[in-house]
């Protein structure tokens, strides 16, 4: 008798776990579409529309308009290094492309902070509507990292499948346990629980978005300085891979190219702030134009 009740105990313990999951993953399913498909103001853009530098979309650059002006748009999208984080606007990689380019109206749409959930955001509800002839996402490595402090968790029931989500939901149980706020990191970087479900995740992301522009996204990855490391390399390569299974368009040999043209001298913008510098940005920008012929 006893027997049947520890087992009838086991199964409902198992049953209302199960049950547990089903009622979170459609709760991350349901919310996570809602925030994805613009009903909630981004993280980070809100925050931004007061600035005197930022235009009418909360993006540090002029003002955009649904006309187009010039030949061909080309919307660019990243994190800080997009941005220009402690450099001026026109020093930018973006806007030193645009001044190199004929007949090109260069759209930038780089926030300091994203994640590539976030960018799948940007591209839904700020870029798609413009039209751009080619959308370009600068991928830096950090844009793997999902932060359990605010609703990126649930945009991945959105792009996950059930088992990469299940997965990472254990795994974010046991990082929150841990409380040092931190979800989804590759494992060479931190050495954390999910860096498969969590790269799924950003992947999953990505291929979204190129799904939503109609296969106009390109992805190029940014270096983290200017020589190569074990880390920079493992997830170059992990993400290159991952994009071209999804059949998204990558600038290859991107990091290998700035490395020559880089010659071994970190442009940084201080010894404390590694974005990069003028001379970085304009690297960046020289090389894309190449691609771009």
């Amino acid at each position: 008798m006893q027997a049947k009740n520890l087992v009838a105990a086991i199964f409902g313990v198992f049953l209302g776990a199960l049950l547990s999951l089903l009622v979170l993953f459609i709760f991350s399913a349901f919310y996570g579409r809602q925030a994805l498909f613009g009903q909630h103001e981004g993280r980070y853009i809100s925050d931004l529309h007061a600035r005197p530098d930022h235009n009418n979309e909360g993006f540090r650059d002029r003002d955009f308009f649904i006309e187009k002006k010039t030949a061909r748009r080309i919307a660019i999208v990243g994190d800080s290094f997009t941005y220009g984080v402690g450099i001026k606007g026109n020093d930018t990689y973006p806007k030193q492309l645009e001044t190199n380019m004929a007949d090109t109206e260069i759209m930038n749409f780089g926030l300091y902070g994203i994640n590539s959930l976030d960018m799948l955001w940007i591209v839904n509800n700020k870029i798609t509507k413009y039209d751009p002839d080619m959308v370009i996402y600068g991928f830096f490595w950090n844009d793997l990292v999902f932060d359990s402090k605010n609703i990126d968790f649930m945009f991945c029931g959105n792009v996950l499948s059930i088992s990469e989500w299940i997965s990472a939901l254990f795994s974010h149980t046991l990082d929150v346990l841990e409380s040092n706020g931190k979800v989804f990191q590759p494992e060479i970087v931190y050495g954390k629980y999910a860096g498969k479900s969590g790269i799924a995740c950003a992947l999953n992301s990505v291929e979204e978005a190129n799904r939503v522009l109609g296969g106009k996204l390109v992805v190029y990855i940014i270096p983290s300085s200017a020589t190569a490391n074990p880390d920079d390399l493992f997830i170059q390569d992990l993400v290159e891979k991952g994009l071209l299974e999804r059949n998204i368009s990558v600038m290859t040999g991107f990091e290998e190219e700035f490395y020559v043209r880089a010659n071994n001298t970190d442009y940084y913008v201080s010894a404390t702030d590694h974005h990069y510098n003028r001379e970085g940005n304009r690297i960046i920008a020289e090389i894309l134009q190449t691609y771009l012929r």
